[in-house]
C-alpha cells in the first residue's frame, strides 16, 4: 500500500505543472461519450493545489535536499522528451496545460474497431477565463506545424476549430504501428481545450459542451452502477468499464471451434464468473490532515460467481494482533474462509469437466497414504482451515538487495484445530520431491523445519509449527522462538497507540470489515534508498534502459536520466511519510477497499 504515497506525489506535481482552475463545463462525464472505456479526472486542480498546499508530498518536493535530484530527471526528460515530442508533433504540451483554469480529463475511447484497433485518447482541459490564450496557442500551433512541414489540415467540428495532425510514424513504438493510432486533433470549443484521436468521440464532447445533449458516459448502465461508491466531493476519479473487454474475449471465444478433447474454452470462463465483473473505479480525496482514497471492483452480488464469489471475507474482527513487534514493516488480515474457497475451487472445476472433478477427488483421497493410511487429506487438512490469515513483514535486516528482498515476516492460518493442521503439513511435505523435513521440539511446541532452494541458488530456510489457534510458517527461526517465548512483541504500540492512526482506522470503517492491514513505508523504502545510494550501478542499468526505451533523442538513449548519487539520505524522505492503514468489505455492488494516509505528527 505504500504506492499511495506515490499517488499523492503525482497529484501534486500535475496541479503544480497546471496551474490554476476553476471553470464552469460539464463534468467529465457530461462531456465524454457512452461508450467511453476509462477515464481518470482532476475535478478542480485549483482547489487541488490549495489543498495539497500543506501536504507531506508537498513538503517533499520542495525539500532543498531534494532540489538537485529533481532539476537533473527534469532538464533530462524535458530534453530528451518533451522538446523533441514538440518538434516533431508542434504540439507544446506544457503550455496547453498551463492555460488549465478547469478540470483536466484523460479519457479512452473504445474507437471505430475496439480490439483491432488502438482505443482512442481524449484530452480535456478547461482553459476558463483563457479563451483567448487558448485560441493564440492554436494559431501558434498552425504557424509551427507550417514551419515544420508537418502534415495537418482544418477541420470543422459542429462549428468549432480544429487543427487534424498526422502523426509521425517515428514517434510510435512498433507495438503501436499500424493500429489505427495515424491522426490526433486539436481544437477548441468555448472554454474547453480539446485534444484526441477519436473523431467520432470529439464530435459528441463539442456538441455536449454547446448544449447539446448526445448519449453520454453518465448515461452508461455500469458508470451509473458505479456512481454510489464515488465520492462526489473527491478532488480526482478513475473509472474503468470492463465490459466491452470481456465482450470482446467471449466474441473471440465463441468464434473459435470448441475442442475436440480438453476443457471447452467457453465452460472455462463462464465457470470462473468473468461475466460478472463489470467495472473498476477509485476515488481520492486530500483532508486537512491526511488523505483518503477507495478503490472498488464492481462485480454485482446477484451476479457475483466462480473466483468472484470467493472474494472478501465475513464481517468479523481483523484487526492488529497482540503480538505484533515494533519494528513491523507491514501487516494484513483478512477473514476469508479458506475451507469456502477450496469449496469453490472444486465447483469451479466440477462446471468446467466433471471427468477433471473426478479425478482431482481420486488423487486427493490418496495423498498422504502412503505415510499414514487414515489420513484423509480433505478431513485433516481442508476441514480444519479456518477463516483468520494474518501476514507480518519486520523490517529488513540490513541495507544488501537479498536482505531487502527476503525480510522476517511470518504467515498465520487460523484454525481451531491447528495441531492437525500442522500434522498435515508434515504428511504434505513428504509431496516435495527431495525435501528433506526434521522435526525438533523447542518449549514444548513441535518445529518443523526445511532448507528450500530459491533461483539464485541459495537455500532459505521454512519453519511451520502451531501455537494459540494459529499454523505458523516463517523462514526465520528466531522471529519463530520469540513468537512461541511470548516476546515477539506487544501488539506494535508505537504504530497501533498513535492518535494518527486511530484516526486513520476511523477513516476506513474501522478493524471489524473482514480485511484490515496498515503499511509502514518509511521501515520499506530506507534500506532501499539506502542500498540504491550504496551501489547505484545495480539500479543505473535499469533505470537507463527504460530511458533509452522513451528518449526521442539519440543523445538521451545513450545518457543516464538518473544520477543515483544525487539521491538524498533516507531520512530526508522518511520524514514525510507515515503509516497508511486499509480496510476492505463486500458489499451489494462489489470489493472495496479504503485507504487512509495521516500526515505525520513532526511535521
Amino acid at each position: 500500500m505504500k504506492h499511495n504515497h506515490l499517488y499523492a506525489a503525482f497529484a501534486l506535481m500535475t496541479a503544480l505543472q497546471i496551474g490554476q482552475l476553476g471553470g464552469a463545463t460539464k463534468p467529465a462525464d457530461g462531456l465524454l461519450p457512452e461508450d467511453t472505456l476509462a477515464v481518470i479526472t482532476f475535478k478542480d486542480i485549483k482547489a487541488l493545489e490549495k489543498a495539497y498546499e500543506n501536504a507531506p508530498s508537498s513538503k517533499l518536493m520542495k525539500d532543498p535536499a531534494l532540489q538537485p535530484f529533481i532539476k537533473n530527471t527534469t532538464e533530462k526528460f524535458q530534453n530528451h522528451f518533451l522538446k523533441p515530442l514538440q518538434e516533431k508533433t508542434s504540439i507544446d504540451l506544457v503550455k496547453t496545460f498551463g492555460l488549465a483554469e478547469g478540470q483536466l480529463t484523460f479519457a479512452l475511447t473504445q474507437g471505430k474497431d475496439f480490439g483491432n484497433q488502438l482505443p482512442g485518447f481524449v484530452i480535456l482541459v478547461d482553459v476558463g477565463s483563457k479563451k483567448n490564450e487558448a485560441s493564440q496557442l492554436l494559431d501558434q500551433l498552425r504557424g509551427q506545424l507550417s514551419k515544420n512541414e508537418v502534415t495537418f489540415s482544418e477541420k470543422k467540428i459542429q462549428g468549432s476549430s480544429f487543427v487534424e495532425i498526422g502523426i509521425p510514424e517515428d514517434i510510435l513504438p512498433d507495438p503501436l504501428a499500424g493500429k489505427g493510432l495515424s491522426t490526433v486533433w486539436f481544437g477548441q470549443s468555448q472554454s474547453l481545450l480539446i485534444m484526441g484521436t477519436d473523431g467520432a468521440a470529439l464530435e459528441k464532447i463539442v456538441i455536449s459542451n454547446q448544449g447539446g445533449n448526445p448519449p453520454s458516459l453518465s448515461q452508461n448502465a455500469n458508470f451509473k452502477a458505479s456512481l454510489s461508491s464515488i465520492d462526489g466531493s473527491a478532488d480526482s476519479m478513475g473509472w474503468f468499464n470492463f465490459d466491452p473487454i470481456i465482450g470482446f474475449a467471449k466474441g473471440m471465444i465463441e468464434s473459435v471451434p470448441a475442442p475436440k478433447e480438453g476443457p471447452n474454452p467457453m465452460a472455462v470462463f463462464n465457470a470462473l464468473g468473468i461475466n460478472g465483473l463489470k467495472a473498476m473505479s477509485f476515488y481520492t480525496r486530500r483532508e486537512s490532515n491526511g488523505e483518503l482514497n477507495q478503490f472498488t471492483l464492481h462485480v454485482p452480488k446477484e451476479q457475483r460467481q466462480g473466483i468472484f464469489a470467493m472474494l472478501g471475507g465475513a464481517a468479523k474482527p481483523s484487526g492488529p494482533l497482540p503480538f505484533l513487534p515494533d519494528e513491523v514493516a507491514s501487516f494484513s488480515r483478512s477473514r476469508l474462509s479458506l475451507k469456502e474457497v477450496f469449496g469453490g475451487v472444486e465447483k469451479m472445476i466440477a462446471q468446467i469437466s466433471p471427468e477433471m472433478s473426478g479425478l482431482m477427488t481420486f488423487m486427493m483421497a490418496g495423498i498422504g497414504k502412503d505415510q499414514d493410511k487414515s489420513y484423509d487429506f480433505k478431513r485433516d487438512f481442508i476441514g480444519n482451515l479456518g477463516d483468520d490469515i494474518a501476514t507480518i513483514v519486520l523490517s529488513a535486516e540490513g541495507n544488501d538487495l537479498e536482505k531487502i528482498a527476503q525480510p522476517p515476516q511470518m504467515f498465520l492460518i487460523g484454525s481451531s484445530a491447528s495441531d492437525k493442521l500442522l500434522y498435515s503439513a508434515k504428511i504434505l511435505s513428504g509431496l516435495v520431491p527431495n525435501l528433506e523435513v526434521q522435526t525438533n521440539d523447542f518449549l514444548g511446541k513441535k518445529i518443523l523445519s526445511a532448507e528450500l532452494p530459491t533461483p539464485d541458488g541459495s537455500e532459505m530456510g521454512i519453519f511451520i509449527t502451531s501455537h494459540e489457534g494459529y499454523l505458523v510458517v516463517t523462514q526465520k527461526r528466531s522471529m519463530l522462538e520469540k513468537f512461541l517465548r511470548g516476546n515477539l512483541g506487544t501488539g506494535a504500540r508505537k504504530i497501533t497507540g498513535s492518535s494518527q492512526f486511530r484516526r486513520a482506522v476511523d477513516k476506513v470503517g474501522g478493524t471489524s470489515t473482514g480485511l484490515f492491514g496498515f503499511d509502514d513505508p518509511a521501515k520499506s523504502l530506507a534500506p532501499l534508498i539506502t542500498a540504491v545510494k550504496n551501489e547505484p550501478d545495480l539500479f543505473q542499468e535499469i533505470a537507463d534502459n527504460i530511458s533509452a526505451s522513451i528518449s526521442l533523442t539519440e543523445e538521451g538513449a545513450e545518457e543516464s536520466w538518473i544520477d543515483f548519487s544525487l539521491i538524498p539520505d533516507a531520512s530526508v524522505i522518511t520524514k514525510y511519510l507515515e503509516v497508511t492503514v486499509y480496510a476492505g468489505h463486500l458489499d451489494n455492488d462489489g470489493f472495496k477497499i479504503k485507504l487512509y494516509s495521516p500526515d505525520p505528527s513532526g511535521l
